[in-house]
């Protein structure tokens, strides 16, 4: 009963939210290369090494802020992705000075975001290479899309619809490009455009998971998270209440929790849409806590 109610919801959402069209370049694709997904857990300093030394055996698609990052500009990354709306919805005046964002007056400790959030958009606008971005169908046209398209990037549409159901009609759905199973965070969402791109192999790096690790929880019952990233300074992070964006109300350690169940049965949902792809994936972080995928080292 459950799975038929959830067939009929994807449905209707794929029927309003995708509108049943397919996204073109889903069946042109074709890797001939292995497909190496960069995350920005801190473990990927152990394989950057590597990474470098075998760039030519992948294509490489890297997330989120990767790009303010030295090794950007060695790895120089054939694929780039972005999800989060927070890399889309502000003008150019915030690209030009963070501190000009709306939430900076609310949140003062967002500027630090805000201005990585800039120097990831300017590393991508100015890059020497072909690089394909791709983006939420939501925002192909706000100013930034616009924006890299003068600068010449790629720019290929997803649709973020999110599938659940049967894995029959969530597969039929995903490999037409009409939606990705129901995504927690980036990597998430990118193994999927990464098995839409149909590579011989899928390798995973830098999916350190450790969010648990830095949770505190103050005299208010407050929950903290401490964040980190392989491109922040050593022994540098960034701490921040966790806080419902729409209400402001505190977020429990329930809801934290739950959110981090979903994260590993998003990664569930993926390895079924792998292995009727027959695609494989292989995770190369050393250590983490993603226990989906089968470890192999990337040599």
């Amino acid at each position: 009963m459950r799975n038929f109610l959830d067939n009929l919801l994807t449905i209707l959402k794929v029927f309003y939210l995708s509108a049943f069209k397919s996204i073109s370049w889903v069946a042109k694709s074709s890797l001939k290369n292995k497909l190496l997904i960069l995350g920005n857990g801190p473990s990927i300093k152990e394989s950057l090494d590597s990474i470098i030394d075998l760039k030519e055996e992948f294509e490489v698609l890297a997330v989120n802020k990767f790009a303010i990052s030295d090794e950007f500009h060695l790895i120089k990354p054939r694929f780039y992705f972005l999800l989060d709306g927070d890399f889309f919805q502000f003008d150019e005046s915030i690209l030009n000075d963070a501190a000009e964002h709306p939430r900076v007056k609310k949140k003062p400790e967002f500027i630090a975001v805000q201005d990585e959030i800039n120097k990831t958009w300017i590393s991508l606008l100015n890059c020497s290479w072909d690089l394909t971005l791709f983006v939420p169908q939501i925002y192909q046209h706000s100013f930034l899309i616009n924006k890299a398209r003068n600068a010449g990037l790629n720019i290929r549409v997803f649709n973020y619809t999110v599938l659940k159901g049967s894995d029959s009609l969530v597969y039929y759905l995903f490999r037409r490009g009409l939606g990705l199973p129901q995504c927690q965070n980036v990597i998430n969402a990118a193994i999927g455009i990464g098995l839409l791109l149909k590579p011989k192999q899928i390798w995973l790096t830098g999916l350190d998971h450790s969010f648990h690790l830095g949770l505190e929880v103050d005299e208010h019952n407050q929950v903290w998270e401490k964040v980190t990233h392989f491109y922040s300074s050593e022994g540098k992070y960034f701490k921040h209440p966790l806080v419902n964006q729409k209400t402001g109300a505190r977020v429990t350690l329930k809801e934290v929790f739950s959110n981090l169940w979903k994260v590993h049965e998003s990664y569930d949902k993926i390895r079924m849409l792998s292995d009727r792809s027959q695609i494989n994936i292989f995770n190369a972080t050393q250590g983490g806590f993603v226990d989906a995928f089968e470890r192999r080292p990337i040599k």
